[in-house]
């Protein structure tokens, strides 16, 4: 299968993820992981590992959840890919939220905020707002949450990034 063959199936996957087909997505994200770990692209294997993570969080299997970010995390450690470790942040940011520890998810969104805004990725700057606020708000901080989740809010709609606004509001 060639690069462009693995994208497209990825993008699949993708999709199913936006549509809330979380069994698809699974089982093409697990396919196309395979694939990128036979062809040895670090990167490409450690989004993907984040991008299964989302799902699996989505489908309540923290215990996965927590295996696939660890192997990200190790796998992105040295690639200086400020996006990828925003992504796999946020992630990390929705476990600990999941596990309700507040203070370590405050910590993760912190830290996928800057390394969204240092790429220039407005959109992912939006879930990382949405993760922040959601923290701070059941750390009893509902002033900050509230400044955060309307600044999201303002993002998104200026974006026209309408999918992500009921997950804001």
């Amino acid at each position: 299968m060639c690069s462009s063959d693995l994208a497209a199936l990825n993008n699949v996957a993708m999709i199913a993820i936006d549509t809330g087909d979380f069994g698809r997505a699974q089982r093409l994200l697990e396919e196309t992981l395979a694939l990128k770990r036979a062809l040895g692209h670090p990167r490409s294997v450690a989004l993907n590992l984040a991008n299964l993570a989302d799902v699996f969080l989505k489908t309540g299997q923290a215990g996965r959840a927590a295996e696939a970010l660890a192997e990200a995390a190790d796998l992105g450690a040295g690639l200086g890919d400020v996006q990828l470790a925003g992504t796999i942040a946020c992630n990390q940011g929705d476990l600990a939220r999941l596990r309700a520890d507040f203070a370590h998810a405050v910590s993760y969104y912190n830290r996928a905020l800057e390394c969204y805004r240092s790429a220039g990725n407005t959109h992912d700057v939006v879930l990382a707002l949405c993760g922040l606020g959601v923290a701070l708000h059941h750390l009893g901080q509902p002033g900050r949450a509230t400044r955060l989740l309307r600044e999201a809010e303002t993002l998104a709609t200026s974006q026209g990034n309408s999918n992500r606004l009921p997950e804001v509001r």
